[in-house]
């Protein structure tokens, strides 16, 4: 396991294959193998993979999964759709009961028929019926498609129906333009358009209900209808043809599209399912004056239903004709339905579309790992709870349907990501992140406008640490309430989509060669700290108050395309922009440079540095101090030949804010970067270093690295694409992998000594640390995602308190004197390999670490010499031949704490039969000063129980403030007084209960002669 990291080389010529080596109904993962060239001239294989998602994917035929097409055939009787987890009969005649009969996945029946049209006053609760289904046949659209022509008497207009394998829709496509309400006696202000279907077979639905708003027309009701294996979710009337398709819609002149699920199209419907004198109805509604104006380009009704008087619903529902069954019609037998290309279908100039959408269940409660790539190809519909790790990568393809949808009623996003660690979404095609997509052209373009990498319909969301590229629409909204911040949106369409009324708020985000970073229905749209550049307009938000502080415009067209309510903003800044508000710096020269990835930190001549207001949101306010609109030094092909300490020099904004977009620090950028000789490179407290091209930092010659941070301030090392958001790949070579670090030594071994320090990764082929003959100390360290590979070390491998989160760890000896010791860490959803080639005359130890839904593994040779006891396991198989002590956990309850996300409840839940259950006591594990309790009581003084270590990993006690503790409040906390953590003051340190101990002791060895001192 460890081989498939070493020193890299030219990948062998015709590696680059994929093939599937998993399938499920929703996924399937694709797999390569890359040689890596090893120091002993051996290629030796590097296994690449990422994951393809797609709802309905895959459908279960005898025996196996089989790709699902979206089809519909010739059949007895009609038509049908049968390669896919849900299958569809299709009447010949529509006006037939239960013409649409749809097998769901689980096994259950929807037959439903459309009924008709009409008109519901909402002011006066009169209904009536302008438009009713007659005799008409249908013919299949390839591939996917069948449509009912001239299907209603009353209104000329058809019926389509799509099949996709992510779901199915229903369309009533008007081609004529009914008598208005005013000739029923109807309000139009307040009057609705509906279409009636009936359900004569359903399972019963769980329904959850909300109020949809489109501009200033009345509130509608709109329910989602969840049958289990499928839902009913959202509708839209749009336009076909020429013209804006609504808002959000397609550019003048763009086609219509035949894929059924497009999101940020059009005017919402609402829906409702009403259950009538015994009947069943889905009755979907659309207010009146939203698309009034598209109607006015139709011809009017020619031949409007007779005699149609206002009634109310339950009336109108008793008299709608039943429809009779196929069996019932005086026919010569089934007939088949005929098929008709797209082109000889005729297809009208212009038409207004009513529609529901009926979609499979897909992937709930799903993660998307730190350490994973993921292709959407195709519509992905997520349940319950999703969570976006740092570090994970999803590409979409070309297909206009490739969306992530957040259903309303049944989901919610979590964002766990974090500076340095973000959440990437791009194209397939582009190769500067992330595993290479097969296809993959390498040169991305913007998609169309037309579907949104995330699609939300969610009350609430609150997006951290994301970006996206490539994207018609980065995150379409309905009728979300969204908080954006630290977010780069980088040549998309529109960076957010919103249909609906609610706020939205950009806090630190960045929106480059964006048409607009904004379109919206919302109340207020407010923007702090953004920077926007090389964009068409700045939003296109009718009905909006915009307010923007601290931003910067360069480059920008247009303020808006859609005059908003209002705007206004302060201490803002305008380079060759349109300018507004007040306390305006209005630049001379483009305030932007490049360095590296990142072509947005401030130029000095600008004057947008210290002149920012602190008026600003004070979680803002006070993530910005840690950020900075300073570049870092790039250093490349250089060796280093002598002891060297790299300090923090990308200034953090600690002062008055510096206007518009703030990275991530980092205070170098590295590339082939060597340590020559026995010299040590050293890292100050709270430097970021980021690697770029091949090979970051390297040694062959037994260099050495000291990194020392703190709790508060941590030392970063990670790759270019965690902080930089141009979509390039910084001296590209031929191979996809990158290192972080390349470690070999030989005699003496090279050597990593870190603390606090933060190791971190993407999903892409790369790896953390690799190499041969290493000494590695680490010790209060984070690592993830990633490999980090420790092999051949001669003389010492120490983790202790470490966290390791998607880690794929290789710890390998063949010294037969190496100690290694693991104590105290957590490792959580990652893989652990001990590698153990000789009987040892010294012990391995392992213990006292929490191993959380991982794998742990190892050459098993002389395994025994590993000594293992006082482990805790979750959802992870138990070392065999523990001495004892061992903890099985049946489910993990961390806490969330000053310091992070896993410390234990104190009393009572899971996790807290860790406390005081490990091998040793606190100050002999060098932990006195830390704890695992959101309390902060010190280890080293918990009296329940007295002594004994906690099982896994420890944060530094902090006192109300998130600082460490220091006792006697002398500047140094007690952690750093007492330095090796044994809760004694030994000869080398200082009292950590007494300020005017200094630490200056002097030890007499030799007396002066005729000294009094004995």
């Amino acid at each position: 396991m460890g081989s498939a990291l070493k020193k890299p080389g030219p990948p062998v010529p015709g590696a680059d294959a994929y093939s599937v080596v998993e399938r499920g109904p929703h996924h399937r993962v694709w797999e390569r193998i890359e040689y890596e060239l090893a120091p002993d001239g051996r290629h030796v294989p590097h296994r690449l993979r990422y994951v393809e998602l797609a709802t309905g994917m895959h459908y279960w035929d005898k025996g196996q999964w089989r790709e699902s097409q979206e089809l519909i055939e010739s059949f007895p009787g009609g038509a049908v759709a049968r390669c896919g987890q849900h299958k569809v009969i299709f009447a010949y005649n529509l006006a037939t009961a239960g013409a649409i009969d749809m097998e769901l996945p689980d096994g259950k029946r929807l037959r439903s028929h459309v009924l008709g049209l009409a008109y519901f006053d909402a002011a006066s609760g009169k209904t009536v019926l302008i438009a009713e289904v007659k005799d008409c046949v249908g013919v299949i659209v390839e591939p996917n498609q069948v449509l009912y022509q001239d299907a209603f008497d009353g209104v000329r207009a058809d019926v389509r129906y799509t099949y996709t394998r992510a779901g199915f829709e229903q369309d009533v496509i008007l081609h004529e333009r009914p008598l208005g309400p005013e000739a029923y006696g109807l309000a139009p202000s307040s009057t609705r358009r509906q279409v009636w279907t009936e359900f004569v077979s359903a399972p019963q639905p769980c329904k959850s209900r909300r109020s949809v708003q489109v501009g200033n027309a009345p509130q509608a009701v709109d329910e989602r209808l969840d049958f289990r294996s499928m839902q009913i979710g959202s509708g839209k009337a749009f336009k076909l043809g020429a013209g804006r398709d609504g808002l959000l819609g397609r550019a003048r002149g763009e086609p219509a599209m035949l894929e059924a699920l497009q999101r940020g199209r059009g005017v919402a419907v609402g829906k409702q399912w009403l259950e009538l004198d015994g009947r069943r109805f889905l009755v979907e509604e659309v207010p009146v004056p939203t698309v009034q104006e598209e109607l006015e380009a139709l011809p009017v009704a020619s031949r409007p239903i007779a005699n149609s008087n206002p009634r109310t619903i339950q009336q109108l529902g008793a008299s709608l004709r039943r429809l009779p069954q196929a069996a019932d019609r005086q026919e010569s037998g089934p007939k088949v339905m005929q098929l008709a290309s797209a082109s000889a279908v005729e297809s009208p100039a212009y038409a207004l579309v009513l529609d529901y959408v009926t979609l499979n269940s897909s992937l709930s409660n799903y993660t998307f790992r730190g350490d994973t790539t993921y292709f959407v190809n195709g519509w992905v519909t997520l349940y319950g709870t999703t969570v976006f790790e740092g570090g994970t990568v999803v590409k979409y393809s070309t297909n206009t349907s490739a969306t992530l949808y957040v259903p309303y009623g049944s989901g919610q996003v979590v964002c766990q990501t974090a500076p340095y660690r973000p959440a990437v979404f791009t194209s397939m095609h582009d190769n500067s992140v992330g595993e290479r997509i097969a296809g993959s052209t390498g040169n991305p373009v913007r998609h169309p406008i037309s579907n949104s990498w995330l699609s939300l319909d969610v009350y609430e969301a609150v997006l951290r640490n994301i970006r996206l590229s490539y994207a018609g629409i980065g995150i379409g909204l309905f009728p979300a309430r969204l908080t954006l911040q630290n977010c780069q949106f980088v040549v998309c369409g529109y960076g957010i989509a919103q249909e609906g009324g609610e706020n939205l708020s950009l806090r630190n985000c960045l929106f480059i060669r964006c048409v607009a970073p904004v379109a919206c229905s919302g109340q207020i749209l407010s923007g702090e700290h953004l920077s926007v550049e090389r964009c068409g307009f700045f939003a296109e938000a009718a009905w909006a108050h915009i307010r923007l502080t601290n931003c910067i415009l360069a480059n920008v067209t247009n303020l808006y395309s859609v005059p908003p309510q209002s705007i206004s903003g302060s201490h803002n800044g305008f380079f060759n922009s349109p300018q507004f508000g007040v306390q305006q710096f209005v630049s001379p020269v483009y305030p932007f440079q490049t360095v590296g990835g990142g072509a947005h930190y401030l130029v000095d001549g600008a004057g947008f540095r210290n002149v920012g207001s602190t008026d600003i949101s004070p979680g803002l306010l006070a993530e910005l101090r840690k950020k900075t609109t300073y570049p870092p030094v790039v250093l490349s092909n250089i060796t280093i030949s002598g002891a060297t300490t790299w300090l923090v020099q990308a200034q953090r904004d600690t002062d008055v804010p510096d206007l518009g977009y703030h990275y991530d620090p980092l205070d170098y950028l590295v590339y082939n970067v060597r340590l020559s000789g026995n010299f040590a490179l050293s890292l100050e407290e709270g430097v970021a270093v980021a690697s770029f091209g091949r090979v970051g930092l390297s040694t062959f010659d037994a260099g050495k690295l000291i990194s020392r941070g703190s709790p508060t301030r941590w030392n970063k090392l990670c790759f270019y694409q965690a902080v930089q958001e141009l979509p390039v790949r910084l001296n590209n070579t031929a191979s996809s992998s990158m290192w972080l670090m390349e470690w070999y030594g030989y005699s003496p071994p090279a050597v990593i000594q870190a603390r606090f320090t933060d190791f971190s990764g993407m999903a892409m082929p790369s790896a953390l640390l690799s190499g041969l003959s290493q000494q590695v100390e680490l010790r209060d360290c984070r690592i993830g995602p990633g490999a980090f590979n420790v092999d051949s070390a001669p003389t010492r491998v120490a983790f202790t308190n470490n966290l390791l989160e998607r880690v794929s760890l290789y710890v390998g000896t063949f010294d037969w004197v190496c100690p290694i010791y693991f104590y105290n860490n957590l490792v959580r959803h990652s893989s652990v390999y001990f590698d153990n080639g000789y009987a040892a005359p010294v012990a391995r130890w392992i213990h006292d670490n929490l191993f959380d839904t991982s794998t742990i593994g190892g050459a098993y040779t002389n395994f025994p010499t590993f000594r293992h006891s006082h482990n805790a396991y979750y959802m992870t198989t138990r070392l065999a031949g523990s001495l004892g002590g061992d903890k099985i956990l049946t489910a993990v309850d961390y806490q969330p704490g000053p310091l992070g996300d896993y410390y234990y409840p104190s009393t009572g839940g899971n996790l807290s039969q860790l406390i005081g259950a490990g091998s040793r006591t606190a100050a002999a594990a060098g932990l006195y000063h830390y704890t695992v309790k959101p309390n902060n009581l010190k280890e080293g003084e918990d009296n329940n129980p007295p002594g004994t270590v906690d099982i896994g990993y420890h944060y530094v006690a902090c006192n109300a403030q998130g600082q460490p503790i220091d006792t006697d409040g002398d500047g140094t906390p007690d952690y750093l007084e007492d330095r090796n953590g044994n809760g004694l003051v030994d000869s080398d340190e200082t009292d950590w209960n007494d300020a005017t101990d200094l630490g200056l002791k002097v030890t007499i060895t030799r007396p002066r002669s005729g000294s009094l001192v004995p």
